[in-house]
């Protein structure tokens, strides 16, 4: 019976099987051309991304030079903007000035075609295959052949308004793109602290580039497409029409210009009038502020404004009369802010503040939405603090104090700067872009994920790896040449110096456009100077790790956190001194001498002596004293005073708080030590001279002699060959006579 029954079951199964096998291969076949249809249509985003500003897609450089084809048709554009594609054929793909028409193209050209054109079959200036890899090129092609469209049918060519639905724009736009730009628009500020543009100001100045942004998204950040949520071209044109109905102008400049007097008033104070320098009256010292600080208002009442919550309901009218003494004479502000100042001060205090306990946990941690933190700061905050937050140090703090650990250790104070802005800087305010508390609130939870560079990493170290960082890990140098030193022949260095990153970029940091520009460190290598300020640290490791050139991979000799060390030095401890150096005679410029010799006494004397002349170096061949090398190398000079020379004992000033200024005092003042040149000469001491005596022997006088001496030396040799064979067969014989006996 169970025989049976497994028999039934194993039919049952191989009928169902014969009835599903055309059924699973429909499904295949549906699933494959599903994913080929996804494919196809998300590559049409990226298209128009690419059209708009391609290497903030691709994560390229885009080209300084200006475009082959660009004839400076406009002196507004140069370098990169004409390199792209909305440049020359416009946000209506009708071309501009006179170059041709994409949106024409599109319809008697396949997208072979078009891909063949982008590679330069038409006209070799127009060769993008050199930038742009097959996929984006492709990517380019499709956006072109499928969704450029005659978009000037939703425009109106007098007004420029939008002829779309502006009630579903609406609708659309709240679903979709309010958490970043907020409700009136307003969220995020494309211009600057003074002339701002928000949606409403582009969507009625330009609205077809606000439509291809709206089906497209912005390239290089995280703004949803038109294209990905399923809008048709109409619906964009809906949104752009609701866009045109917000407001352009600012939110409320006065509340957050009162937001910063509230941080530091200081910096608005009337021209010409003596701030105190005294401490404030009414401030409870504690000493741990200087006299001149007790005088801003968040040093009495702090960033959590705990004291004044519940005074905020109050209007301003009741307000100022504590800002301008008339209720307690010892808080009187009025001499050294005007009326205007004293109004949007008490603005701030009665309609601004906020209760951060409602929006910081007690940890110390944001409460907000990091996801929605990362979209308005990706759109607001990277142009100053990159994308990691590492490109700006905090108040020019040392070591370096970057805006992850800033929010993570101060995130009230974080709050209200996010808010209000830092004074006497052009940071934007969130209350002058419309922000809602919470939108500040949700760059801070993002804030708080970004690394914390300053801990941990060193800048000193990184200086030393810069010199020498086999030395300073303690390791053998890598055999062999570095593998970019074959691309130069001029320097003739080799081995362990080809590895050193100062031997390729220079004690300038500036390469072939510094001191290394000539002479026998000449390698035509660029300098790290400029590139080192323009990136992040974390860009800069990657540089490390070899993302532009696989020949410059440190990554298998030096681990993560050495990486981390020498690019935080790039980034904050490479300082430019040509300003301090004469081009001509290379002394220093500036700098006070007796600080100088003061510190050199201090810092140096106990090892180079008084006069530098303790300690000699060898530099290629040639013997010198301190003294020289800071004639002839200030930079070098200059280097070694801050981080040191790896491998020996020397005192790294960076630690010991020299500044830059005061190590340019020490160069000074080093310049003025004897050099190499004045080292006495020692004149070798001639070596007497001995007159051999006549000793006995030695060569023959005559043929006689000469014969006898022969006969000498053959018969001597002889006999002793002969005594050797003798003794060796006495031994021979004895061992035979040895084992005969045993027989």
């Amino acid at each position: 019976m169970i025989r049976e029954t497994n028999f039934l079951d194993w039919e049952m199964m191989r009928c169902a099987m014969k009835r599903c096998k055309w059924t699973g291969f429909f499904l295949i076949v549906l699933l494959l051309l599903t994913t080929t249809w996804a494919l196809a249509k998300s590559s049409l985003p990226i298209g128009g991304q690419l059209y708009d500003r391609w290497w903030a897609v691709t994560g390229a450089t885009p080209p300084s030079a200006d475009h082959p084809l660009w004839n400076g048709q406009s002196a507004d554009l140069s370098g990169a903007e004409t390199w792209r594609c909305v440049t020359c054929h416009g946000w209506d793909y009708r071309g501009v000035y006179g170059y041709p028409s994409p949106l024409d193209a599109a319809r008697v050209l396949s997208t072979d075609d078009l891909l063949a054109d982008l590679k330069g079959r038409t006209d070799p200036k127009h060769d993008f295959s050199t930038i742009l890899d097959e996929s984006s090129l492709i990517a380019l092609a499709e956006f072109i052949s499928g969704r450029v469209d005659d978009v000037s049918v939703y425009e109106d060519a007098q007004t420029l308004a939008s002829i779309g639905n502006a009630e579903h724009g609406k609708s659309l736009f709240t679903q979709t793109c309010t958490r970043c730009h907020g409700e009136d628009g307003r969220g995020m500020n494309f211009a600057t602290t003074e002339a701002p543009a928000y949606q409403g100001t582009l969507a009625k100045s330009d609205p077809l580039l606000v439509l291809h942004k709206i089906r497209f998204g912005q390239p290089g950040t995280d703004m949803p497409s038109g294209e990905q949520v399923g809008w048709s071209l109409a619906e964009a044109a809906d949104v752009l029409a609701y866009l045109q109905t917000l407001p352009g102008e600012r939110s409320d400049p006065g509340l957050a210009r009162g937001a910063a007097l509230y941080d530091d008033w200081r910096l608005f104070a009337i021209a010409g009038v003596s701030l105190p320098t005294e401490t404030q009256p009414l401030y409870l010292a504690n000493g741990e502020i200087s006299d001149t600080e007790t005088w801003r208002c968040v040093s009495c009442h702090g960033w959590d404004y705990a004291d004044l919550l519940d005074q905020s309901d109050r209007p301003v009218e009741e307000i100022l009369p504590w800002l301008n003494g008339q209720n307690n004479e010892q808080h009187d502000f009025s001499t050294y802010l005007d009326p205007n100042e004293l109004t949007d001060l008490s603005r701030f205090l009665s309609e601004g503040l906020a209760d951060t306990s409602q929006f910081i946990g007690l940890d110390g941690g944001s409460l907000g939405d990091a996801l929605r933190g990362r979209m308005l700061f990706n759109a607001t905050c990277t142009y100053c603090h990159g994308t990691d937050g590492t490109l700006l140090n905090i108040d020019g703090r040392e070591p370096p104090v970057f805006l992850g650990p800033f929010a993570r250790s101060s995130p009230v104070e974080f709050l209200h700067k996010v808010r209000g802005g830092q004074p006497g800087t052009q940071m934007p305010a969130g209350l002058e872009r419309g922000w809602e508390t919470q939108f500040a609130v949700d760059v801070l939870a993002y804030a708080q994920s970004l690394p914390e560079w300053s801990m941990g990493v060193d800048v000193a170290v990184g200086g030393g790896l810069y010199d020498k960082w086999y030395a300073v890990l303690g390791v053998e140098p890598p055999n062999g040449d570095m593998p970019l030193w074959g691309r130069q022949s001029t320097n003739s260095r080799s081995g362990a110096d080809t590895w050193r990153c100062v031997e390729c970029h220079g004690w300038d940091y500036k390469g072939k456009d510094g001191a290394y520009g000539s002479g026998s460190h000449l390698t035509g290598f660029p300098g790290v100077l400029d590139a080192a300020h323009s990136l992040s640290v974390d860009e800069l490791v990657a540089v490390l790790k070899g993302v532009n050139d696989p020949a410059h991979d440190f990554s298998a000799y030096m681990d993560v956190e050495a990486l981390s060390h020498l690019a935080v030095f790039l980034k904050y401890g490479a300082v430019n001194d040509d300003d301090f150096i004469d081009d001509i005679s290379l002394n220093a410029v500036g700098g006070d001498l007796t600080h100088g010799q003061e510190l050199f006494e201090l810092r140096c004397s106990s090892c180079h002596g008084t006069d530098g002349k303790r300690i000699v170096f060898r530099t290629e061949g040639v013997d010198e004293y301190l003294g020289a090398v800071a004639d002839r190398d200030p930079w070098r000079f200059l280097h070694k005073t801050r981080f040191g020379t790896p491998g020996t004992e020397m005192p790294i000033g960076y630690y010991l708080g020299v500044t830059v200024s005061e190590g340019r005092d020490l160069l000074r003042y080093a310049q003025t030590l004897p050099t190499g040149q004045e080292i006495p000469v020692v004149e070798p001491t001639p070596r007497p001279v001995v007159i051999p005596t006549k000793l006995p022997g030695g060569p023959a006088s005559n043929i006689w002699t000469g014969i006898l001496t022969g006969l000498g030396v053959f018969f001597g040799v002889f006999g002793s060959s002969l005594l050797f064979i003798s003794i060796l067969l006495i031994v021979v014989g004895l061992v035979v006579w040895g084992l005969r006996r045993r027989r």
